[in-house]
């Protein structure tokens, strides 16, 4: 028994008598934290000269051991464990280590959150809504409220990108103090907020969007001055164990664009709005090649002096000749070329087609003093309007006077002091400075102040048929007709009376003041090559030499 322990402790000192013995147990397990004086002791204990770790004792501040003893029984060791390593080596690497973990924790914040607001991103929001997706229960609603901030891109634009910046800041406070915890807050586009909450209460979702669109319409501080950050809001919700999250976002932004289209505060999601879409893109895609093969056309719809029966122009309204669904008139497709920006492209062809008109006019031997062009809100927010206008009419060597341009009277409604607001404004004069002559379209069909009047040297006033229609036998209509004629000659403006379609509407309105005239009365909208026979014609059929000067009725037929 003693020779048999002893052999075992020279077997255990034999192993460790080498120094590259020792280093080779580097790949040992790490049981029991040692330190480089602990192990002479360590191999006295085992029967091991200590003189054999001399070499090491130098080492202390340099390495760093880590060793645990073997045993078979109680007071037989049969060998140890041990680990060495360079001190300044494992320090670099514990260094690494932990900036390693730290590089990771801030790239997967960074790639979760939005840099300006510190708010979650899409990233997270997918992340959360997969969350309820799988825990989803069949009396919890899940909604998603998409948030639009209108003034952002204006202020941007005119007072730099830090002040859109601070104005998002603002706005982002002003919705995360208004939402309950547990709601998640999102940034998600670059003037796009989004509020995700579940609650069995339906109605908490509207609520809160009706609460944060009052919020966002009062003025905040941005940069020492008082903007109105603005909002609009598109909701989708759904309820039920099988919520789809990628369907409520996709829905909440159909709803959003709902709301920008309408020019509305909050719209809810409805399956109708998909419908409408796929029609949308699908008259969108046709419009595209219809431009391209020149099916768009200007139909002319002559307009005279109701005092003479002198043909003074015509308005350019234009038509599509679909090669599938036939004749289309503007309301089958101008909304969608609003929303879709191409009533830019449509104008643009409007207006050539027409200038080539009137020198077709001209050639002929036609008096015909000029053509009303509708333009949208889109167009009259391009930057680049008026460079385009001037440069069309230069090369065509036309008088800029004989381009009316019609503007809807609800373009200018809004006048809050926006920089899209204001790019309509200062498009506008700079295109009266320039020489073209500006119409207000459907007048009093909106609130335009008599200042926006004077200040934007309206030419003429196209009052709406919605006034005209019976303007014979109604005395209130006559009374307001009156009013307008009365105002726009107190401004020095003109008054053109539209939809006439009867010789009693002819009479009234010529008799109550009005100067020019356009409806099926006097023709109907037809396309350049009828223009020709309509203008041969005009003279010997001229209604207003058969009408005379009668007095319209002040009694109600």
């Amino acid at each position: 028994m003693r020779s048999g322990r002893k052999l075992t402790r020279r077997y255990y000192a034999l192993l460790l008598s080498g120094v590259g013995l020792l280093f080779g147990l580097l790949f040992g397990a790490l049981l029991l934290e040692r330190n480089i004086s602990d192990l002479a002791a360590l191999a006295g204990a085992a029967g091991a000269d200590p003189a054999a770790i001399a070499p090491l004792q130098g080492q202390a501040e340099r390495l760093l051991f880590w060793a645990h003893p073997m045993r078979v029984s109680v007071g037989l060791v049969l060998g140890a464990i041990g680990l060495f390593v360079f001190r300044p080596l494992a320090i670099r690497r514990a260094a690494i280590v932990r900036e390693v973990v730290r590089a990771r924790s801030d790239a997967a914040y960074q790639r979760s959150h939005d840099p300006v607001t510190g708010l979650p991103n899409i990233i997270a929001l997918r992340d959360r809504l997969t969350q309820l997706s799988a825990t989803a229960q069949a009396d919890i609603h899940v909604a998603v409220i998409r948030i639009q901030v209108r003034a952002f891109k204006a202020i941007s634009d005119a007072m730099g990108s830090a002040a859109g910046e601070e104005l998002l800041t603002e706005s982002a406070r002003i919705i995360g103090d208004n939402i309950r915890r547990g709601d998640m807050l999102c940034r998600i586009g670059t003037d796009d907020f989004i509020i995700l909450l579940w609650d069995r209460d339906a109605g908490r979702a509207a609520s809160m969007a009706g609460r944060i669109s009052d919020l966002l319409a009062r003025p905040v501080r941005v940069r020492d001055t008082m903007r109105v950050p603005g909002a609009q809001i598109g909701i989708a919700a759904a309820t039920g164990a099988n919520i789809d999250g990628e369907a409520l976002l996709a829905n909440s932004s159909l709803a959003l664009r709902e709301a920008e289209a309408s020019g509305g505060d909050l719209v809810f999601y409805e399956p109708a709005m998909r419908t409408a879409l796929v029609r949308r893109e699908a008259i969108s895609r046709d419009l595209d090649e219809g431009l391209r093969r020149d099916e768009l056309e200007p139909y002319f719809q002559p307009q005279i002096d109701l005092r003479t029966g002198a043909v003074i122009g015509f308005e350019a309204l234009v038509r599509w000749f679909h090669p599938e669904r036939g004749f289309l008139s503007p309301a089958d497709f101008l909304d969608v070329a609003e929303r879709t920006g191409q009533t830019e492209q449509i104008g643009e062809m409007m207006l050539r087609k027409s200038l080539d008109a009137l020198d077709r006019w001209e050639r002929a031997g036609h008096v015909v003093d000029g053509v009303g062009l509708n333009f949208s809100t889109a167009e009259l927010c391009n930057t680049g309007l008026v460079d385009r206008m001037n440069w069309t009419i230069d090369k065509a060597g036309m008088d800029p006077s004989r381009i009316r341009i019609e503007i809807l009277e609800t373009v200018l409604i809004p006048d809050t002091g926006e920089e899209g607001d204001l790019r309509v404004l200062r498009n506008i004069e700079a295109l009266s400075r320039a020489g073209f002559t500006i119409e207000f379209d459907d007048f009093g069909t909106g609130h335009t102040s008599i200042s926006n009047l004077r200040r934007l040297a309206i030419d003429r006033l196209k009052i709406d048929r919605s006034f005209i229609t019976g303007v014979d036998s109604d005395l209130e209509q006559q009374s307001m007709v009156t009013a307008m004629v009365q105002m726009a000659a107190a401004l020095d403006i003109e008054t053109l009376a539209e939809g006439l379609e009867t010789e009693g509407e002819m009479r009234a309105v010529t008799d109550l003041g009005c100067q020019y005239g356009q409806g099926y009365i006097i023709g109907r909208p037809m396309p350049v090559a009828d223009t020709f026979d309509w203008l041969d014609s005009w003279p010997s059929s001229n209604v207003c030499t058969r009408l005379g000067a009668a007095k319209p009725q002040r009694h109600l037929a």
